[in-house]
């Protein structure tokens, strides 16, 4: 379960980010970076967010880091997650407390919420194998569900039943072919057939969060960054329409069927792909 890894890894734990485990740690608190800092850290990424788990409770992390040196936004409390900032905004990162999650409504939130005591207890909340990683202090990267060959292997797969975890989230079948895309990884090919089957779900996610998810997967499939903007200057109907073409394609469902989810015309959306995504192939696979 526990694969060791090169010492030099935790050492790339930027320091802010050291500075808030020791501060839990020496609390007493089990506490571990989490999820996709992990993740890119075993894939020599370098971490653009940090997520740290901690048995701590939300009233304890509060107190940990009620001092000068940080900024607290407690919004997130009632769920177990505290932001905090450095004083200076030189660092930001989310603390959470172990958690489990149950009967899940409107296809997106859990009704239940219940904070629990282990890193194992949590990670069976969390979406795929390769986002469920914990790094301990020993240098050891705690795996409860196979993420670490599902690493090696390049795919994205979810923490148990496919059909069950989409049901309980259609916001995960976006994350997962954006995390595809990113990372140049496949779908597992239940994954990959779970999405299908649960397309009619993606009408659950807010349009906000729709266009978030296809913006981050265009802008790794065809470097929107390195457009020098061009993408962004375009008006925003026409972004909106050419990033679910995109993500159809990615899906490997017809973009009709996933245009109600922003309200697009099945015509408009098809005059779209041909003009954005002349003769290319999006799968992420």
């Amino acid at each position: 379960m526990a694969q060791p890894i090169k010492p030099t890894l935790t050492e790339k734990i930027p320091a802010p980010i050291k500075s808030a485990l020791a501060l839990l740690r020496r609390a007493g608190f089990c506490t571990y970076p989490v999820g996709g800092a992990v993740r890119d850290l075993l894939l020599g990424l370098v971490p653009k967010d940090w997520d740290i788990a901690t048995s701590a409770r939300p009233a304890d992390i509060i107190r940990v880091f009620s001092c000068e040196k940080y900024r607290i936004d407690a919004r997130g409390e009632k769920f177990g997650g505290i932001h905090i900032k450095t004083a200076g905004a030189d660092a930001a990162f989310e603390v959470t407390t172990f958690r489990r999650e149950a009967d899940y409504r409107d296809l997106r939130r859990p009704e239940t919420v219940e904070f629990a005591d282990t890193a194992e207890q949590d990670s069976h909340r969390r979406d795929f194998t390769v986002n469920a990683l914990y790094l301990a202090p020993s240098g050891e990267v705690l795996d409860y569900h196979g993420g670490l060959a599902d690493l090696n292997a390049r795919v994205i797969r979810t923490i148990g039943e496919p059909v069950r975890r989409f049901s309980e989230d259609s916001l995960r079948m976006f994350r997962a072919v954006r995390f595809c895309a990113q990372l140049d990884f496949s779908l597992e090919e239940k994954t990959r057939e779970a999405i299908i089957l649960c397309a009619d779900g993606a009408a659950a996610v807010t349009p906000g969060r729709v266009c978030e998810e296809l913006t981050k997967y265009l802008a790794a499939k065809i470097n929107i960054a390195g457009d020098s903007g061009a993408f962004s200057a375009l008006p925003y109907k026409a972004r909106r329409d050419a990033l679910l073409c995109a993500m159809s394609r990615a899906f490997g469902i017809p973009a009709p069927q996933l245009a109600p989810v922003l309200g697009l015309s099945a015509r408009r959306l098809a005059a779209t792909d041909k003009l954005f995504l002349p003769d290319e192939d999006y799968s992420p696979s």
